[in-house]
């Protein structure tokens, strides 16, 4: 129910949020890509400017992962996906344990 007692956006707000998904996952990609460089050149060259700029990108990483964390939901919700369940079971054929949905 939709309306003053509701808070409803309607399809219309899942689709706008769908939209930034791939800039914000580029931006993630690259930001994570930069951050290694800039983690292994401040290893080898021992700079402590560059090793706080990567923390830096670190955070604003961890903030790109949550809003697409957060428009996964948003449609998984609109798209009526509850919820998925990672079931860990072993693998007798290799000694392992083998995820799956």
């Amino acid at each position: 129910m939709s309306g003053a007692l509701g808070h409803n956006h309607g399809a219309r707000a899942v689709r706008s949020s769908a939209r930034h998904v791939c800039p914000l996952a580029l931006s993630f990609v690259l930001l994570v890509a930069f951050m290694i460089v800039q983690v292994s050149t401040a290893l080898i060259t021992g700079s402590l400017a560059l090793l706080s700029d990567a923390g830096h990108m670190a955070t604003e990483a961890l903030g790109v992962a949550m809003a697409l964390a957060v428009i996964q939901a948003e449609l998984a919700e609109h798209y009526g996906i509850t919820h998925a369940t990672l079931q860990v079971e072993p693998d007798d054929h290799h000694g392992c344990d083998e995820l799956t949905w």
